[in-house]
Order: C-alpha cells, then structure tokens, then sequence
C-alpha cells in the first residue's frame, strides 16, 4: 500500500488545520500525535481572538494576525458544515483598562496608529466605562474598547478542524510519537514512529513547543515551551459583557463561567499550576473586579505555547527538502490557524501563497 503524500506532526489546531486544507487540495495526509487531538495549547487558551488589542505594533506580525482574523468567520461556518459541529463564538468586543497613566499612554499609541490606518477603536471615559461595565470595581482612569475582537470555545475550533480533516479522509494516529524525521541527501523519506515507520516525500512539523524534538531533527528549530497558567470561575450570570483586560490580568466571559488568566513563565515542560502563579492572576483580577475575585473557582490548569526567540512564527520550508515548519504560534495559535492552513497547503501544493509569509521562514534563524 503506497504511503500517504504528507505526514503531519503534532495534532493541536495547527497541525489539524494544515492537515485539513491539504485533503482540500487532494493530498493524502497522516498526521501523527503524540497525545490526543488538541490535548495541549489547543486546549489550555482562553479562545480570546484580539489582534487589534494584543498587538505590539504595525509590522508583518500584526498583518498576518489580521489576514486570519478576517477569514475567522467564513471558516467557522465552513467547519460546520464540513464536520457538523458547532463552534460557540461571539463578535464581543475586547475592553483595554487603564487604571494610571502608566497604563494609559501605551494604550493611547496604540489606539493612534490603528486610527490612522482605519481600524475601529474607541476611547471610554469613567463614566461610559461603569455604564457598560457595570462588573469593573476599579478607579478607571479611562477604557480603549476594540469593538471588533471575538471570544470562542477554542477546544470546540480544534475538534471541528480535527473532524472536518477526518471527514476528507485524514488518517489520525493518537498517542504516536514521532521519534526521527527520516532524511536521506537532504531529503525526507518519512518519519519513525512509536507505532511504526512511515514513508513520505514530505513532511510538515506542526508539533508546538516539540517542534524539532518529536522529529529528532538535524536543523536547529529554535522553540520552547512559555508556560501559561488559568483560573476558571463559576459565573452563571456573567460578570462581564465584554473580554476584559488591563496589562496585568484578562478575563473572558464564556457561558456560564469566567476565564481568568495568564501568566508567561519559561520553565521547561513543566505544565502544573503554581501558588505563586494563581496568586498573581488573583490579584490582577482583584484590581479590577473583587466581586468576581471572591467567586468560587471551578478549575484552574496550565498550558505550554511554544515561543521563538523574536515572538514571531516558523512556517514554510526548511533546509531539508520536504521538510516544512509550522510552529512558533506562542499566543496566537487560535488565531493564526486558518491562515496558517491556507498558506502551508497553497506552499506544499502549488509552490506558492496567496498571502505574505516570508517574513516568517526558519531560514531567518539559519542565517543568525
């Protein structure tokens, strides 16, 4: 039996979602787990969609954050109907809180620049801020509510990916570990596995913070894990009607609960919850909404984003003929994954994008 065209590592929403447009394009595709489907990053975010908010500036970063927010609509609806599940999500707004002016002038430059280029911002006073908010407790020195940002059930957008792929014939092989990426003369030839050894002429490492380990890979893939920590509280009327946020805490309203986090910790793969952690997300919320804070908490858990050295994603060919590379998403994953899909299947099939990605190539740390 021929193998399949392309084997994809790593089965979070990133691996999923490239597995998925590549069956679209008619590709025969494996993709290999380590775990379960979405059973890390996936799983762990807070399904905040922000890029207008979370961005640190104009740059090829921001733009290709807002090529996949755009696409976020239509490919909910398309998941759905190609793998009949629902994705919960809301166009709700995102509410950026300055409680001093050291909170405020970054946000005020942030708000200026995007104005300029017609991106929809809006300044809150004190008073519109309480009006809206009636849940904020603070003394808030002024609001920035970016009225276009979108909470979802990011476990939800993994399983109808991971569904969808199925569905156009994608072969799923959980709790398999990739142990070694084949390569003869500089080429792929397949992968080892814990369940085997599979023979393909291309191979995409979509493995997350494994990234590069899973695959025993003979070219630096210069990515670790940033542990983020979360605190769920039981909300059954909601405390807020939009995402919250100030510098130091978020809080995003889901149905029937709030989740609070996150922090940004560099300590290997290590994924427990911490007290110093907690306390410290605690206390971001104590800042903004005691009440809330005093509520009581269903579940608390962390997970590991992978991170590059300049915050920017891998993705696109490698040194290694065959080899591709599609991680490095660290808090974005959510977001980035439709575009993401769509430009590593257009590389892999036609040899070339419809979208910009250059900026993005493993060969940017080869040349360092």
């Amino acid at each position: 039996m021929p193998g399949p065209d392309v084997i994809v590592i790593g089965g979070g929403i990133i691996g999923c979602a490239v597995a998925y447009e590549l069956a679209k394009r008619g590709r025969s595709v494996l993709l290999c787990e380590r775990g379960e489907i979405g059973g890390e990053a996936s799983s762990a975010a807070a399904g905040i969609l922000a890029p207008q908010a979370e961005t640190k500036g104009p740059g090829p970063l921001f733009d290709l954050w807002l090529a996949s927010f755009a696409l976020i609509p239509d490919t909910l609806r398309e998941l759905e109907a190609a793998s009949g599940l629902r994705v919960a999500w809301e166009r709700c707004g995102l509410l950026q809180l300055a409680l001093t002016e050291a909170d405020a002038r970054p946000l005020r430059n942030l708000a200026a620049w995007q104005q300029q280029r017609g991106l929809p911002v809006e300044r809150w006073e004190t008073s519109r801020v309480r009006e809206r908010e009636p849940g904020i407790e603070a003394p808030v020195l002024e609001g920035w509510f970016f009225p276009n940002e979108i909470r979802l059930d990011n476990a939800q957008f993994t399983r109808a990916y991971a569904e969808a792929a199925r569905r156009r014939g994608v072969v799923m092989r959980t709790h398999t570990q990739v142990g070694r990426v084949r390569v003869e003369q500089a080429r792929v030839t397949g992968v080892e596995t814990t369940a085997g050894a599979y023979a393909a002429p291309t191979v995409v490492d979509a493995a997350g913070c494994w990234a590069g380990l899973d695959g025993g890979l003979p070219i630096p893939v210069p990515v670790e894990p940033a542990r983020g920590q979360i605190i769920v509280y039981d909300a059954p009327l909601p405390h807020f009607r939009t995402i919250v946020q100030t510098p130091r805490v978020y809080a995003v309203p889901h149905p029937g609960r709030t989740i609070v986090g996150s922090t940004v910790e560099y300590v290997g793969y290590d994924k427990r919850t911490t007290d110093e952690g907690l306390a410290a997300i605690r206390r971001g919320l104590r800042e903004i909404a005691p009440g809330l804070e005093q509520q009581p908490i269903a579940q608390t858990w962390a997970g590991l984003r992978p991170h590059a050295p300049d915050d920017w994603p891998i993705l696109g060919p490698t040194s290694i003929e065959g080899l591709w590379m599609a991680t490095g998403h660290f808090r974005s994953g959510i977001l980035l994954a439709p575009i993401t899909g769509r430009l590593m299947a257009e590389l892999i099939v036609d040899g070339r994008s419809s979208g910009s990605w250059t900026s993005f190539q493993w060969e940017r740390f080869a040349r360092r």
